[in-house]
């Protein structure tokens, strides 16, 4: 009876699935990072999951939302598409947005600008124009900046004018396309002098008969080390072709974790075998 009587309190006050400890939330990240409706960047990782539903929580998104919303490359987590846009929307001191576009794309000097207003303050505005794309590298990359370019100018001049404007609205978040294509700053690979490193003696005020013998650590990253196998198997083109257009890209480096993950599980295993 008196499980019938829960049954019934249940039913009554419906389904809202609110973890209240650590060990609920983690339970529950678990679950949907293994259901279907889970998106593929998240599936199979649940602590992933957990982090952004934390992240959304703080900019004032529900648990769905966060994942429809906010996503993570190499650490560095940033807004999908419009969802950039619709935080800033939903701002209580949004007041009005315009975005056009100046030149011609067949004559090499389209514009893309932004103007968002906020209440009581006066409109900011940005561009990005085609000599902006190409002095940063990505005027004719493969993929969207091929496939889109004018779409891609706008997002360009809508991400900086929207962070501009709305700080406190993105609390640093970029969007998608901005954070795929920063590029870590290249370290000067080390000279090996003899059996120590260059300069080294110099510094610590060794002589030839004092020198160190040092190993140099290389850290490696997921997408590194996928390109390390696939020379290493002799994968054919043909193949990664097949791969990225399973995964819808048009590059390695746009695979998800995930899918780099599995790509390197799957030559790992071929290596073996």
């Amino acid at each position: 009876m008196a499980t019938q009587r829960h049954e019934l309190a249940i039913r009554d006050q419906g389904f809202n699935f609110t973890p209240t400890t650590l060990e609920e939330a983690q339970q529950y990240a678990t679950i949907f990072a293994n259901s279907g409706i889970c998106p593929e960047a998240y599936r199979g990782r649940p602590n992933d999951v957990l982090i952004i539903w934390q992240m959304g929580n703080e900019l004032g998104l529900g648990k769905m939302q966060a994942l429809r919303t906010l996503g993570c490359i190499n650490g560095m987590p940033f807004a999908w598409g419009d969802g950039l846009l619709a935080l800033v929307k939903r701002h209580k001191e949004f007041e009005d947005m315009r975005e056009w576009t100046e030149g011609y794309l067949e004559k090499g000097n389209l514009t893309a600008f932004c103007m968002i207003k906020r209440r009581n303050q006066e409109p900011t505005t940005q561009k990005f124009s085609m000599e902006d794309a190409k002095r940063a590298g990505l005027w004719g990359k493969k993929g969207t900046w091929t496939q889109y370019p004018a779409r891609m100018l706008q997002h360009r001049a809508r991400g900086f004018a929207a962070r501009d404007a709305f700080p406190d609205a993105l609390y640093g978040l970029m969007s998608e396309e901005e954070v795929r294509h920063i590029q870590e700053p290249v370290e000067k690979p080390v000279e090996i002098k003899g059996k120590g490193i260059a300069g080294l003696e110099d510094t610590l005020g060794l002589n030839d008969d004092e020198v160190i013998e040092a190993e140099v650590e290389v850290m490696t990253t997921p997408l590194s080390e996928l390109m390390q196998l696939i020379e290493q198997t002799g994968t054919s083109q043909k193949t990664i072709d097949l791969w990225l257009k399973k995964a819808n890209v048009t590059r390695l480096d746009e695979l998800s974790l995930s899918q780099i993950e599995q790509g390197i599980h799957f030559l790992k295993n071929k290596e073996q075998h």
